[in-house]
């Protein structure tokens, strides 16, 4: 006798009765009939591999989702956004669920996803479901004001931004900044917005208002910068060039060895030797004390230093000092670099000191270095980071509103004091 797969589908333990059609016949009189015990096997993990529909306008009706994957039971569950939602099951390889209105309210992209109970089990992978939006919506942006101050926290400016939709749009608008730079639109140099994400409800008519933070980097606290030397090492004769001294430090601890060995082993001649090769050593310590200040060590490292007057905002004047280790006066010229803007100028350099006139121009705060390229005599090294501010303004920025393909641009403005 052969039993048809839905006979099999629960669990539990079925007496067998044996009945034989007339003519004659009848059911079993067995008082004690068989068992038959069916057990349920594990749940296998559902797969989802597509979604009819696979979008829906936000706001629409409720609708049927057909779910299609492999491995589906008949006790499967399909979650939309999290949550579980009444589920038929059709086949192993096909599911439905009743979505709700409220599920599809706003524009965004939930994630479907099938749950088998256990034993075994488990929930799928994640499918998105689109919910695009309809109508549109404008942005506008009212105006701030920073107070350059000096220190480590950023200067910051609270701008009023309004998302008003058309048409009966909802759902959430994400507002994003532009860069910094000194092109059209964009923010002042140093400046940065935080993310900022403005919904609107179904329904709504009028335009939704929230708070976009404006951060600006602050000028330094010094007015002057500058930077140990990189190219500088210790050694046991004191502050040396990593270029020069350790060769001649390797030779004389080499031959310093050596003598202390000779003298060990037999024979007169170990003496001469021995002296020969301590004369060696501390010939070659004398040139590994010397090379530290261009005793043939190769260049003498340098320390650059950058100051700018006045302080904090709005400088006029730059002054780059190289010091060589030597205490000799460093020749050529340096560079003042903007990093902020990406441009650089040269600087003479006079004993040691290079003076130029600053024309920022653009608002905002800069991040100044000065570079020393070296020469024969002398390391290459650089001054720390400067900032230094640029007040005036306003200064209109660009702002983008993006809900889906949606997008709209309005304009805030900025003024730094």
């Amino acid at each position: 006798m052969t039993l048809p797969n839905t006979d099999l589908t629960t669990a539990g333990v079925f007496p067998i009765d044996l009945f034989t059609p007339q003519p004659g016949g009848g059911p079993d009189t067995n008082p004690s009939p068989p068992n038959l015990t069916i057990t349920q096997a594990n749940n296998p993990v559902p797969t989802i591999t597509t979604l009819s529909p696979t979008s829906a306008a936000a706001g629409g009706p409720a609708f049927t989702l057909t779910v299609n994957g492999t491995n589906f039971v008949n006790t499967s569950t399909v979650n939309f956004a999290g949550a579980a939602r009444t589920t038929t099951f059709v086949s192993a390889t096909q599911l439905t669920a009743a979505i709700l209105a409220s599920d599809i309210a706003t524009a965004g992209t939930p994630a479907v996803t099938v749950t088998n109970p256990a034993p075994g089990g488990g929930t799928s992978n994640s499918v998105a479901f689109t919910v695009t939006s309809t109508g549109s919506f404008t942005v506008s942006g009212g105006n701030g004001t920073i107070t350059a101050t000096a220190g480590t926290t950023p200067n910051t400016a609270t701008i009023q931004v309004t998302v008003t939709p058309a048409g009966g749009f909802s759902g959430a608008v994400a507002i994003t900044c532009p860069a910094a730079g000194a092109g059209t639109g964009s923010l002042p140099f140093g400046a940065s917005c935080n993310a900022l994400t403005i919904t609107i409800p179904p329904g709504t008519t009028t335009g939704v208002t929230q708070s976009l933070t404006v951060s600006l980097t602050p000028p330094s606290s010094s007015m002057t910068a500058s930077a140990a030397p990189t190219e500088r090492r210790f050694y046991a004769a004191g502050l040396l060039s990593s270029s020069g001294a350790r060769g001649w430090w390797a030779l004389s601890t080499g031959t310093g060895l050596l003598a202390m060995l000779l003298l060990l082993l037999p024979g007169r001649k170990r003496y001469r030797a021995a002296l020969g090769l301590g004369l060696v050593c501390v010939l070659s310590f004398t040139l590994g004390c010397s090379s530290g200040y261009g005793g043939g060590g190769g260049p003498v490292a340098t320390t650059t230093a950058l100051s700018v007057t006045p302080a904090t905002k709005n400088p006029t004047n730059a002054t780059i000092t190289v010091t060589p280790y030597s205490g000799a006066a460093a020749q050529g010229s340096a560079s003042l670099n903007d990093l902020s803007s990406g441009t650089n100028t040269q600087v003479p350099l006079n004993n040691g000191v290079g003076l130029v006139s600053l024309s920022l121009g653009t608002l905002g705060t800069h991040s100044l270095q000065a570079n020393y390229a070296g020469s024969t005599a002398d390391a290459a090294s650089k001054s720390g980071m400067l900032n230094v501010t640029v007040t005036g303004g306003p200064q209109a920025a660009t702002i983008t509103g993006t809900s889906g393909s949606k997008t709209a641009t309005g304009t805030i403005n900025i003024t730094i004091n």
